[in-house]
This record gives C-alpha cells, sequence and structure tokens, in this order.
C-alpha cells in the first residue's frame, strides 16, 4: 500500500511488494504461481540436506502463512503434488538422518516423536499384547528363573556354612 505524500513508507513496504508484510492476499494466486511455489519447495528441500521442516520454508523463506497453503492445496491439485513429494522427502530425512553418528546428527527420538505426532498408527508406540498361551509361557519360564535363584541363594548359604564349619574346625 503506497504511503500519501511526504509520508514515511508503511511498514512492509520496504520489501518491494505491493503487499507488505501480510502478503499475497488468496484470491491473487493463480495456478502457474502455486505451481511454482511447488517446484521452489521441492528444489529448497535439495539445496542442503538440513532443509528438512517444509513449514520452514514457507513461513520463513517464502513467508506464507501455512494457512494459505492449504487453501492453495485444495484449489490446485498441481500444486497439492508438490507439496505431498516435500513431505515425502521431509519424512524419509526424518526416518534416515538420525543415523548419522556425527556430533551434528538429528536425534532420533525426536525425529520418531515427530513422526508419530503427524503419521498416527503408522509410526506411533504400539501396545504389547499377550495372548493366553504366551502368558503362560511367560509365568512358567519366570517361576523357573525364580527356582534357580532360590537354589544358587541356597548354595551360596551352604557354602558360606561350609566355610565357616572349615574354619572353626581349623581352630580348635
Amino acid at each position: 500500500m503506497a504511503s500519501s505524500k511526504g509520508h514515511a513508507p508503511y511498514l512492509g513496504c520496504e520489501k518491494g511488494a505491493p503487499y507488505g508484510f501480510l502478503g499475497k492476499p488468496e484470491s491473487s494466486w493463480t495456478e502457474e504461481e502455486a505451481i511454482q511455489l511447488g517446484i521452489d519447495l521441492v528444489q529448497w528441500h535439495f539445496l542442503s540436506r538440513k532443509n528438512i521442516w517444509r513449514n520452514v520454508f514457507f513461513t520463513e523463506i517464502a513467508q506464507i502463512d501455512l494457512r494459505l497453503v492449504a487453501d492453495l492445496e485444495k484449489r490446485y491439485s498441481g500444486f497439492k503434488k508438490f507439496t505431498d513429494r516435500s513431505r515425502q522427502i521431509q519424512e524419509s530425512r526424518l526416518v534416515d538422518l538420525p543415523l548419522d553418528k556425527s556430533p551434528k546428527g538429528i536425534d532420533g527420538y525426536h525425529s520418531r516423536w515427530i513422526l508419530a505426532r503427524h503419521h498416527k498408527g503408522e509410526w506411533e508406540d504400539k501396545p504389547l499384547i499377550i495372548n493366553e498361551e504366551q502368558e503362560t509361557k511367560i509365568t512358567q519360564s519366570m517361576d523357573a528363573v525364580s527356582f534357580l535363584q532360590s537354589k544358587a541363594a541356597e548354595v551360596a548359604s551352604d557354602l558360606n556354612n561350609a566355610d565357616s564349619n572349615i574354619n572353626s574346625a581349623e581352630k580348635s
């Protein structure tokens, strides 16, 4: 928005865009512009392996509100193809980069947590369900372990008693 004669420019006009800080209104986007934005998004991922989060591109690089991105995805199927591809790249890097053991590698637990929150069912931890047969086997094996531990304790106490009997026999 242009300022009045003799008035300092309005905030956001220094960017050189006629729309200022709020960016281009939703109604003025064309399909070609949306597709070019999608191409730029996918290319941004390949500029650096550290370019992971697609929302960073939209909010910081392109300076676009994420609600506008959702609207563009609904309106233009060509743009949606690029954003879907971007999601795939993001997910593959989140899965792959925790394997990087360098000091600047990404924390694998954090990546798994993020994926679990964004993709319910596919990445979340599932509860362990044990049927009756498995429960019986676990109980029997635990009984065997408890039995062996108790026998080991008895043998150890018998050895201590035997040592004490030998020591007392030698002293007398």
